[in-house]
């Protein structure tokens, strides 16, 4: 909110009681700030006014810190009392020249009140052409004293006095624009429910001011101790988390003092290189590092799992020993380079942390090029430096891999501790040059090639190194030059005149000559050259058939590419190509030549190499499907590619005839009603034996991109068992199904329940109790509906397709897969006309081997606890049994007359109790899986069926 300060009306009359105290001010090494005060858009006079930094030094770091991030530009003076106060802070205009009335203005950015330091130090009066803050509640509000006003020193403790006006050359500059002030007229301004009484304005006072009559400031820093040598360039680093500014980092260079090092960061910085790059090292008390990561994006919300290397532009020679010998103090900022090689720096730069002794002396030194010189709030220069030392590694500094190129960096610093570092917690890198030497320049070098000669557009040579040579040329100065080939980068000798030698690869090859100036602009020219070198290939076959373009132990040319066509023979199909230069299923190809090359084409007898026979899956969708989106699908291929099968979405059937093309893949399209049926199936790689297909409904395009999605499914080649080689698989199993997933399962809290066998040939028969399979009867009890049942086979990697076309409407699909410990599971999707909207739900389905035990139970204990739950109950029933050698257990508590029993014979669990709250005899059904050492079920119970679990006593 405006503070106007009416208060201080009161104590103006105490001005000039007594005489101004001297100001005990000997120390020169101040800041200046230099006030431009303007009017109707044009400069009106300056005041350039000297900071106590040393007397008053918290006040003139807050005062520095306004004008420093630009809070004192087109700051309006908003208050004027003649031969007493001028006073600013935080009114702002966008447009100081506007002629329209003041009607609105910006309030500006508060900090914060700091603590009074009038008894700080020397106490300063408040004497003519001194600045001040308030009283006790200072934030960004200053008042410069038009007359000694002794009064203020004594008001609340006093108002600090911090610097003071010292120029007085010109008419209206420095006191004498201060002396103008106390003549200048005021006018008054309603805005916003503020009202300010005092303006300041230049022309004939109006009812209401205008813009264009104010008097406006702009502030900037023109000398003192936080200033960098004007000799000196210097680079601001916008340090960014989180999508918005953390922080400021200005950083002086030593232009003369390391020309090289400086030039080469320039180059860095100008070329873009420096934006968004991310800090990747932080070892807090040591160095802060970065240089080689940049991001596209650094506000996208997503896990930090990749980044862009920056560009790199070439090692540059250690200048430690150059000049004067900088210490890796504090605040400094130096090259890295790799352990061990004294001039690999490039574009890896660290900040020191600390005074690091040790880095003047490792390698011939760590060159020191620049310093951190702003300070002014806590988040700018080296109080932000030291904001990064008081990190906690694990904790604020973190380790992240990358899976795409296998690196694992542990020390990168992050704004938010979460398991999994994000984009926006990173800290990155914004820079700009605000103070530079030299004014940059948009032209880019013109460069020239001189060898090979222009005009041969594609020279040949048999030599692995190749020579380039020509000129370059900047309106200021070429920085380098250089040669960008296939093996690497390097960079030229020389610049106004340049030259290289190339390595080569085997076959044509690109040069690339990048002439850059010191200000990242950059002209580029290529230049193709074709080393020969003629190697004998090997082609060899597999099959009948034969290969179009090459010939076997035929000379080619090292790196070129030839095309190859494969046809073959009558009676056999082309599989693919393999060798040391192909992988590719495709009949015509290109491939690069290269030493001890080898090509093997495949002919098959079969199509794609698969083999013939029957093939089968289930399709089925998401949750909450539609029946449609499940069901079985067979196929009989045969070697040719021809096939016939069915597909059966539940509760319907057709028949499939066609043959995979070249490639292995094939579209069906039908009719159902007035929709149109997709099918599209591709073959998989040889060796698999399995089939991809994409269930659709609706127009087909390629890829699928119009019509409705419906499920995918894959079909695997059925296995064929004898006598000689009977399945492994064979025997009885037992299975639960879990309670249905989702938030639309109004059925049950009980598991479902079955067995299977599994014969000598690999079919399977299985039969399944849903856990909502019961219903009242006529006479209102309650009655089990027959099990689901069906049939299968074993699959190509011991998979079987769990598929159930029940009438009634309930119905399963899934595939399941037999593990080697006698275990198998499937995503089971489970339709019933009890679901809402009929759709399905997720089920997991977990079977393993049943083996009768030859005495006892068929589980290791024989003390456990039953728990019978949902239905309706209030709360679980948990109660201790133990088994009997008849198979029943025995229930010592027993409120609910519990009974159950295990038919060894076949795992089927069964008993029943009286439920508390309809007080009806409720039945127990469910079986034994052995592979969990438990037994599970349901208890049906209308309208919602509840569940038991049966286990070991703990």
């Amino acid at each position: 909110m405006l503070k106007n300060y009416f208060w201080l009306l009161a104590v103006a009359v105490l001005a000039g009681v007594s005489s101004a105290r001297a100001q005990e001010v000997s120390n020169t090494n101040h800041t200046v700030v230099r006030f431009e005060i303007s009017t109707g858009g044009a400069l009106f006079g300056s005041l350039d006014i000297e900071l106590f930094d040393q007397e008053k030094p918290e006040t003139v770091k807050n005062f520095l810190r306004y004008v420093y991030r630009g809070a004192y530009s087109n700051l309006v003076i908003h208050r004027l009392v003649q031969n007493f106060v001028l006073q600013g802070g935080n009114v702002i205009v966008t447009n100081p020249a506007d002629t329209g009335a003041f009607s609105s203005y910006i309030e500006g950015v508060n900090y914060g009140p700091i603590t009074n330091e009038y008894s700080v130090g020397p106490e300063l009066s408040n004497a003519f052409g001194t600045i001040a803050m308030e009283a006790n509640s200072a934030s960004g509000n200053w008042s410069l004293n038009l007359a000694d006003n002794p009064g203020l020193d004594a008001v609340d403790g006093g108002f600090t006095v911090f610097g003071r006006v010292v120029n007085t050359t010109g008419p209206l500059p420095g006191t004498n624009l201060l002396q103008h002030f106390n003549t200048v007229p005021v006018a008054p301004a309603f805005i916003a429910n503020t009202f300010l009484t005092n303006l300041p304005v230049s022309g004939t006072p109006l009812n209401s001011a205008r813009y264009a009559d104010l008097f406006t400031v702009h502030a900037k820093i023109i000398s003192g101790p936080q200033l960098p040598a004007p000799q000196h360039s210097v680079v601001r680093f916008h340090i960014n988390t989180g999508g918005t500014n953390f922080g400021l980092l200005d950083i002086e260079l030593f232009d003369q003092e390391k020309p090289e090092t400086v030039k080469n960061f320039l180059l860095y910085v100008y070329s873009g290189v420096y934006s968004n790059l991310v800090i990747d090292r932080l070892d807090p008390g040591f160095v802060m590092q970065a240089g080689r990561m940049r991001l596209a994006n650094t506000v996208s919300p997503v896990p930090f799992t990749t980044y862009t290397r920056a560009v790199n532009w070439q090692s540059i020679t250690n200048e430690y020993g150059v000049g004067p010998e900088l210490a890796n103090d504090f605040s400094t900022i130096a090259m890295a380079r790799f352990p061990g090689q004294t001039n690999s720096a490039s574009g890896e730069f660290f900040f020191n942390l600390t005074n690091n002794a040790r880095l003047d002396t490792v390698d011939g030194g760590f060159t020191v090029f620049g310093r951190v010189i702003n300070s002014y709030d806590a988040r700018s220069g080296t109080n932000l430096l030291n904001y990064f030392n008081t990190l906690v590694r694990g904790l604020d500094v973190t380790s992240v891999f990358f899976f795409d190129t296998f690196e694992f960096p542990q020390e990168v610093p992050v704004s938010a501790r979460r398991p999994q570092v994000l984009i926006p917690d990173l800290f990155t890198i914004q820079s700009a040059v605000i103070q530079s030497l030299t004014e940059r320049d948009t032209d880019a070098p013109v460069a020239v090639l001189n060898q090979p000669n222009p005009t041969n557009a594609v020279p040949t040579t048999t030599n692995a190194i190749f020579h380039f040579a020509g000129t370059a040329s900047d309106t200021q100065a070429v920085h380098r030059v250089f040669l960008d080939g296939r093996q690497g980068r390097i960079i030229a000798d020389g610049k106004t005149n340049w030259s290289g030698d190339v390595a080569l690869n085997p076959g044509t090859n690109e040069i690339i000559v990048i002439a850059i100036d010191e200000f990242g602009n950059q002209s580029v020219l290529k230049q193709k050259v074709f080393y020969s070198v003629p190697l004998p290939v090997t082609l060899q076959f597999e099959g009948q058939g034969k290969a179009l373009g090459i010939t076997n132990g035929q000379m080619l040319e090292v790196g070129v590419n030839y095309l190859l066509t494969a046809t073959p023979a009558r009676g056999y199909y082309f599989v693919n190509w393999r060798g040391s230069v192909l992988d590719s299923y495709s009949r015509q190809v290109y491939f690069t030549m290269e030493s001890n090359a080898t090509v093997l084409c495949r002919f098959s007898r079969s199509l794609l190499g698969l083999t013939p026979g029957l093939y089968e899956g289930v399709f089925y969708s998401a949750p909450n499907g539609l029946r449609k989106t499940a069901g079985l699908i067979s196929l009989n291929l045969r070697a040719n590619g021809l096939y016939t099968g069915r597909l059966s979405p539940l509760g319907a059937s057709y028949g499939l005839r066609g043959q995979f093309d070249a490639n292995g893949l094939t579209h069906i399209k039908g009719r159902l009603g007035t929709n149109t049926i997709n099918l599209f199936l591709g073959l998989y790689t040889e060796g698999v034996e399995a089939v991809a297909a994409r269930y659709r409904d609706g127009d087909f395009e390629i890829n699928f991109q119009n019509g409705t999605f419906l499920s995918d499914a894959a079909l695997w080649r059925r296995q064929v068992y004898g006598k000689t080689n009977p399945c492994p698989l064979a025997g009885r199993y037992t299975f639960q199904l879990s309670p249905p997933a989702g938030t639309n399962n109004v059925l049950t809290d009980g598991s479902g329940f079955g067995s299977l066998t599994v014969d000598a040939r690999g079919r399977i028969q299985w039969a399944a109790t849903l856990a909502d399979q019961a219903a009242l009867n006529r006479a209102g009890a309650l009655v089990a509906l027959p099990p689901l049942k069906g049939s299968a086979t074993v699959l190509k990697g011991d998979r079987w397709s769990f598929h159930s076309p029940s009438k009634s409407g309930e119905a399963l699909a899934g595939d399941a897969r037999f593990f080697t410990n006698g275990t198998f599971n499937a995503d089971v999707k489970w339709f019933s006309p009890g679901l809402p909207g009929q759709l399905n739900h997720n089920v997991k389905l977990n079977g393993a081997r049943y083996t009768p035990p030859v005495s006892g139970p068929p589980f290791n204990w024989t003390n456990g606890v039953l728990t019978i739950f949902g239905g309706g109950l209030a709360e679980p029933i948990v109660t201790a049994v133990a088994w009997q050698t008849n198979g029943a257990f025995l229930i010592s508590s027993n409120l609910h007359n519990i009974q159950l029993f295990v038919t060894n014979a076949t795992g089927f669990v069964g008993g029943s109790f009286i439920h508390p709250a309809s007080n009806t005899l409720t039945r127990l059904r469910g079986v034994v899986l052995q592979s969990s050492n438990s037994a599970a079920g349901f208890a049906p119970h209308l309208p919602r069926h509840g569940g038991f679990e049966l286990k070991r006593a703990p």
